[in-house]
């Protein structure tokens, strides 16, 4: 016996209506069965193993040097326990999160400490690692130094990857024979393939343009204001004594700087919301006394351009604000210019039967093909829902009974609560009759009991007096339902 819970969905099935243009749907589907092919590799060579946990341990060591560019040491090497704790994570480390990538390498000296970095942990290396260590130490620099360049986390898939996989997706089709609506032309799958590597371009691109955009050239009265729009949002509460702290911190080199400032808004998401008691006059107070915090070192390091920003920088952070714009947020007529830039770090992919200089080229001028557009064409798709048939609704039911792993030979009755199907009565009958050809003896119903929902059978209450009415419930409701099955079972033999 099976007692089921009610699910809609076994008694209703969606026909998918799908009006897009008939080359939409080759794109998708191409996009569906690559999504199902594509299982990305999780075993690595120890070597490639080594050099992920690496990735993920300079990113740590880089954030605590862009607070104190001084701090060398990695680890305490005079403390055994700090040793042992940092390698065994540094071997077997979590994935990190796929925003954690270092700043761009012309926004801090990573190659510096990049050598630092293997120089400390060598030795320990050397011991730990003997077998791989060496192509380690010697590959591990350009391709910490590539990988960046490509804007991507410890964990994150390279291009490269991904225009190898695509072609041998591609490849496959050949034996395919049930692609829908038809089968991609060779020039459709170029055009796919090449859609691919452009999403994953635009997604690296994404990903990190505030930081690109803080090293464009700018004049300086805008770089100031875009170093206070980031700042004012960086400290709060936005309110005259939230501020009071600024008066050290703006004194540091680092506090001015265009890239650090673009660095501290790292995990903020815009527009940001309003503070708890914000108001039009708490905002003006908070600009002012933040204006006010920062006016003497502005003077001194920006007198030339420091009257002008201060006339133009409340103005200039409320139509930020309004808006709903980042601070350094690049101009639409700076974007070329950064997808250029980001397309030169870019090394050429040498994977079979990819243009890399077209795909490239395309990308940075913002060509799009029609394989880019599937998404537009949604609102043509068309969801419409029916009674599931007799033989639906059974196979539906059934997953729960193979579940059970019962004989062949073992009579089962399908008990199903709050039953609610489209088709009315006669839905249960057709199901109970697909259900029979597959050793099923009946179906029953009964109906929803809400006290069956509000408590909990585990052992601790079979005692509990609150409990028992219900179960007494249960056990009437089982008993009349198997009844119901026998008698079912016995008028179905008898004909």
């Amino acid at each position: 016996m099976l007692t089921d819970h009610y699910r809609a969905r076994d008694w209703v099935k969606v026909d998918v209506i799908d009006r897009r243009p008939e080359q939409m749907r080759v794109f998708a589907a191409l996009d569906e069965r690559f999504a199902r092919w594509w299982r990305p590799s999780t075993e690595q060579a120890g070597a490639e193993r080594l050099r992920a946990a690496l990735d993920r341990e300079f990113f740590y060591y880089v954030m605590l040097r862009l607070e104190a560019p001084d701090e060398v040491d990695v680890y305490d090497v005079d403390d055994a326990e700090d040793v042992e704790e940092w390698w065994d994570l540094g071997a077997h480390g979590s994935p990190g999160h796929p925003d954690d990538v270092l700043p761009p390498e012309d926004g801090a000296p990573l190659d510096l400490w990049r050598q630092h970095f293997l120089d400390f942990i060598t030795p320990e290396a050397q011991r730990r690692h003997p077998d791989c260590w060496d192509e380690v130490r010697d590959s591990w620099i350009t391709h910490n130094r590539l990988r960046n360049l490509q804007r991507l986390s410890a964990d994150g898939d390279p291009i490269e990857d991904l225009a190898v996989r695509a072609s041998e997706f591609l490849a496959t089709l050949a034996s395919e024979v049930d692609l829908q609506p038809r089968a991609a032309t060779l020039e459709e799958q170029e055009t796919w393939r090449t859609v691919k590597l452009m999403g994953w371009l635009d997604a690296r691109f994404i990903a990190h343009l505030r930081h690109d955009a803080a090293h464009l050239p700018r004049s300086v009265e805008e770089t100031v204001m875009a170093v206070l729009d980031a700042r004012f949002l960086a400290y709060g509460p936005h309110h005259a004594e939230g501020f009071a702290a600024l008066a050290d911190e703006v004194r540091g080199d680092d506090w001015w700087d265009a890239a650090a400032a673009a660095r501290s808004l790292d995990g903020a998401s815009f527009p940001l919301p309003p503070g708890p008691n914000e108001d039009a006059d708490v905002r003006e107070q908070g600009w002012d006394a933040f204006l006010a915090a920062v006016e003497d070192e502005g003077a001194r390091r920006h007198g030339e351009v420091w009257s002008e920003v201060r006339a133009l920088w409340v103005d200039h952070h409320r139509r930020l604000k309004q808006d709903e714009q980042e601070p350094f947020a690049p101009t639409q007529d700076e974007l070329p210019a950064l997808r250029r830039q980001f397309a030169a770090t870019i090394a050429p992919i040498a994977a079979a039967e990819v243009d890399w200089e077209s795909a490239l080229g395309q990308w940075a001028a913002g060509v799009r093909s029609e394989a880019a557009r599937v998404r537009d064409f949604d609102d043509l798709i068309e969801r419409r829902q029916r009674p599931a048939t007799g033989g639906e609704t059974a196979a539906a039911v059934l997953r729960g009974v193979r579940a059970l792993g019962l004989g062949p030979q073992m009579p089962v009755a399908v008990i199903t609560n709050m039953y609610r199907p489209m088709g009315g009565p006669e839905a249960v009958t057709e199901t109970a009759e697909a259900l029979r050809e597959h050793g099923v003896a009946a179906l029953c119903t009964v109906r929803q009991l809400k006290a069956f929902e509000e408590l909990l059978f585990a052992p601790s209450t079979w005692n509990d007096e609150r409990v028992r009415p219900v179960q007494e419930e249960l056990g009437a409701v089982l008993c009349t339902a198997l009844k119901n099955a026998r008698k079912a079972s016995e008028g179905a033999g008898r004909d």
